[in-house]
């Protein structure tokens, strides 16, 4: 039964990032090094913040942790999660966020997510550049597929009115950049930003293994 329980787990974890059927699109994105298992290279170099803020790397020991509820822990207690569903945290100076999740791999912070209340698509692409689009329904699928991805108009770049849900990707060295945005029929908008360690998947799968 134990052993049935940690495979749903290993299931849930990857769908959070990946789901069957979808299309990705490439834009030129730099490769990024990948490490073997979970080595100290990992996290090397990655800037510690104060206390009561979050960035990928930090330490679980030294994270401020009020507030949060102990989600669960797997693999040995390798990956510890953490959820707070009440307080507001801050994107930036004025983007407000909420339903914080924090995932520790050994004793690090290796991935967070959160919602955040407005689109910020153009900001993003302004500030990191080439991206890797995954469209998540159909009409978005056709216009990636197509090659209808960006609007230039008036030196402005946005993507195209058809693609309504979907998730970017910017992988940089020291972190993956993710943001997601779904829209249901009746036009209600929900908007998902996230950080992960650069070989996020990888070290999941190592920790399955060792």
């Amino acid at each position: 039964m134990k052993s049935v329980s940690l495979a749903i787990v290993v299931m849930l974890c990857f769908l959070f990032s990946c789901k069957e059927g979808e299309q990705t699109a490439e834009f030129n994105e730099q490769p990024v090094n990948q490490t073997e298992g979970l080595s100290a290279s990992t996290f090397k170099g990655i800037k510690k913040l104060t206390k009561k803020s979050f960035a990928i790397g930090d330490s679980l020991h030294l994270t401020d942790l009020n507030n949060f509820k102990y989600f669960g822990s797997f693999f040995k207690d390798r990956a510890i999660y953490y959820h707070n569903y009440e307080d507001t945290i801050y994107h930036g100076k004025d983007i407000k966020g909420s339903n914080l999740l924090l995932c520790f791999f050994d004793q690090h912070i290796a991935r967070m997510k959160y919602q955040v209340d407005r689109d910020l698509t153009s900001e993003l692409m302004r500030k990191y550049g080439s991206f890797r689009i995954k469209p998540l329904d159909s009409l978005s699928v056709v216009a990636v597929k197509s090659g209808n991805i960006l609007d230039k108009s008036e030196g402005t770049i946005s993507l195209h009115e058809d693609i309504k849900n979907y998730e970017l990707t910017w992988l940089k060295p020291d972190r993956q950049i993710v943001f997601r945005r779904s829209e249901n029929f009746e036009s209600t908008r929900l908007f998902t930003y996230e950080e992960r360690i650069p070989d996020y998947k990888e070290s999941m799968i190592y920790l399955t293994r060792y």
